[in-house]
């Protein structure tokens, strides 16, 4: 059987019984795919009994996470939303099979339904359940519902919408491929077409991979000059103010030397994760190679962006000293620069807030200062 989506530890709830019921979808939905990608005829049999099977997942675990958020008795505002979800999921559920009929089996139908599956599994893992856990760990701990909903809801997942991009590519892929057999007597036009249509898909995946950094997904040197140009552009038309904080790693050198490149990359991801954290939604987070980060504070003076930047260091100076890093004694140095007359190239803005870095660097760190 053709795994097209793969369970990933990335995909832990920490609720192990939910996991293990996600696990079970992530089954049905590849038998689904395999179905649906199979040169044999489909069955309405096979279509049964992915319907029986679901109808039991929608019992079974919707009714369990259901009975979790009144137990834990979570924020009405979450409960609702998630209830809505479930609902939606029922109802397409309902709405697919109730269609299906017995003398004529649709194909295309199928693909669609697949792909919505793919999307809602994705979707509801990475987002909705992930929230669940964290809001019920919080809860646990003591932490207010309301409060454990305002807490969580600070935290994003950057990488969802990419996985949901990638599945759903993969198999637009494999599917595309299928077809190709089946339909033998397909004219040479409409071959170079597909084939020119697949070029195109990998060209666009090569030139996302050009973009961001492989170890923590995050845009890349290339990416953030493109755009703190495009910021730049905005500032020339309409005044709109940003800056950026050239952010490094103090003595990171020394968690490779002394622990492995492994551990230096847990340490990296650490740091990819922790700026993600404590910057807005609207801040664009960049790794700029080894050690190095950029934050791009859109709209954002370079006073806003100061204090930002006090509070990004105060933020890790109090969890230094509870380290939770068994390889890295955290500390940052934090160079900070805005856009101006003088400072209005790509090039002169990062090279300002480098030189404002090294600034702190060379005091011992654990700071920031201003260019």
């Amino acid at each position: 059987m053709i795994e097209v989506f793969k369970w990933d530890q990335s995909f832990n709830t920490e609720i192990s019984f939910i996991d293990e019921q996600h696990k079970s979808l992530v089954n049905e939905l590849n038998k689904a795919i395999n179905i649906c990608l199979s040169e044999k005829k489909i069955e309405k049999n096979d279509l049964d009994e992915l319907g029986k099977n679901l109808e039991d997942y929608i019992h079974t675990h919707l009714t369990a996470e259901e009975d979790l958020m009144q137990k834990y008795k979570l924020d009405e505002r979450y409960v609702k939303k998630h209830e809505i979800e479930h609902n939606e999921f029922r109802k397409k559920c309902e709405t697919f099979f109730g269609s299906i009929s017995d003398t004529e089996i649709n194909k295309a139908k199928i693909q669609k339904f697949i792909e919505y599956l793919i999307s809602w599994l994705t979707y509801h893992i990475l987002n909705i359940d992930k929230k669940l856990g964290r809001q019920i760990v919080l809860v646990k701990g003591g932490m207010p519902p309301e409060m454990a909903y305002i807490e969580d809801s600070k935290k994003t997942d950057r990488n969802s919408e990419l996985l949901l991009k990638a599945l759903q590519s993969l198999f637009t892929i494999v599917n595309g491929k299928n077809l190709e057999l089946e339909k033998v007597n397909k004219t040479l036009e409409f071959k170079v077409k597909e084939r020119t249509a697949e070029l195109e898909a990998v060209n666009k995946k090569l030139k996302v991979m050009s973009m961001n950094d492989e170890l923590t997904g995050l845009p890349n040197r290339r990416q953030a000059l493109i755009i703190i140009e495009q910021c730049i552009k905005t500032w020339e038309r309409y005044g709109t103010p940003f800056s950026v904080l050239f952010i490094d790693a103090d003595r990171f050198k020394s968690v490779n030397d002394n622990f492995g490149h492994e551990a230096g990359d847990e340490v990296l991801k650490w740091i990819s994760d922790f700026l993600c954290a404590n910057y807005r939604n609207t801040d664009i987070v960049c790794r700029l190679g080894g050690d190095e980060f950029l934050v791009i504070c859109t709209e954002s003076n370079i006073d806003s962006s100061l204090k930002a930047a006090e509070s990004f260091i105060t933020k890790a100076r109090a969890i230094r000293k509870n380290n939770p890093h068994k390889y890295w004694d955290i500390s940052f140095s934090v160079g900070v620069s805005g856009i101006s007359k003088e400072i209005h190239t790509p090039f002169d803005i990062l090279k300002s807030a480098d030189d404002a870095m090294y600034i702190i660097k060379h005091q011992g760190g654990n700071g920031l200062s201003k260019k």
